[in-house]
């Protein structure tokens, strides 16, 4: 009789650092918006166009880049840095 592989999903639980927390947690508070400033723009929906909508997805993208590249926001257009992400981001 042959052996059977079955593939199963496999989780490790681990202990991680509190940056490492508040990182994931940075980054997931971020999802929601920027998924549905997608959807709608795909959409063409008008509520994407308001101003104070568009004002906050483009601070959460300013955000995000100076996340990456593990910088401070020192008031630079984040679209006129250089840099490369470091291997932990």
């Amino acid at each position: 009789m042959k052996d059977k592989c079955n593939e199963e999903n496999a989780f490790m639980i681990s202990l991680v650092s509190e940056e490492e927390k508040q990182d994931v947690l940075f980054v997931a508070s971020t999802l929601n918006i920027l998924k549905y400033f997608a959807d709608s723009f795909k959409a063409k929906r008008k509520d994407v166009q308001k101003t104070t909508f568009l004002k906050s997805v483009i601070k959460i993208l300013s955000d995000l880049i100076y996340f990456v590249l593990d910088i401070e926001d020192v008031g630079k257009d984040p679209l006129d840095i250089d840099g490369i992400p470091p291997p932990s981001r």
